[in-house]
């Protein structure tokens, strides 16, 4: 089993101990993951083989390029990881939410509710 297909199955399996599955969103996002993890797993593996710095024909040393492109691949599945609801009722847009917040607070300041900002 690929490293992406276990992580979806540990995450599927943990939503369904708290009687959750995903929709079909969350599905897409566990698709993304499971693709993403693969290609982590991948690159971790070029690294152990190339390690960490590599030589070019100019005889140069510089860092392996797959060492920054896995730090941006584990971030970029963290933030799809981070999508998927892990609650009852799907959770709202965290952009959204603070935005509307925003908007609220200026809202109370304004009709002078609220004091400072």
């Amino acid at each position: 089993m690929s490293e992406g297909r276990a992580l979806v199955a540990r995450i599927v399996a943990d939503m369904a101990a708290h009687g959750l599955e995903p929709d079909g969103k969350e599905r897409e996002l566990l698709a993304l993951a499971e693709g993403l993890a693969d290609r982590l797993a991948d690159l971790e593996d070029r690294i152990v083989a190339d390690g960490l710095s590599i030589t070019l024909h100019s005889g140069r040393v510089v860092m392996n390029p797959a060492v920054a492109e896995s730090r941006m691949t584990r971030t970029a599945l963290a933030t799809v990881l981070g999508r998927v609801s892990m609650e009852e009722g799907r959770a709202k847009d965290p952009q959204k939410q603070a935005a509307a917040q925003k908007r609220w607070l200026q809202h109370n300041i304004a009709k002078g509710r609220v004091s400072g900002g």
